[in-house]
């Protein structure tokens, strides 16, 4: 069964999650969540512009997991750690 909500005539009707997951919605039936499943990979922030030797640059975005790649002038850069919305790199010696 699919059920008809209006969103609210407010100032800011919606949310979206740090992950770009989750939408939130003020309907006339209160808070409605519509979970978008796996959000699409995208990059946000480059953490630095200028990468040096040994230094750290961290990604921001969302759909990153523990198979995401990053390369530096085709030079792969190490993954430290990830979450959905973060990967910090280290730029290789």
């Amino acid at each position: 069964m699919i059920e008809t909500q209006t969103v609210q005539s407010v100032a800011d009707p919606m949310a979206i999650d740090e992950g770009g997951r989750k939408i939130f919605l003020l309907t006339d039936a209160g808070l409605t969540v519509v979970d978008m499943g796996q959000a699409p990979l995208s990059v946000g922030h480059l953490g630095s512009a200028q990468p040096v030797s040994g230094g750290t640059i961290q990604l921001r975005g969302s759909g990153f997991d523990s198979t995401t790649t990053v390369s530096v002038d085709s030079t792969p850069v190490i993954q430290l750690w990830w979450t959905r919305i973060r990967l910090p790199y280290r730029c290789r010696r």
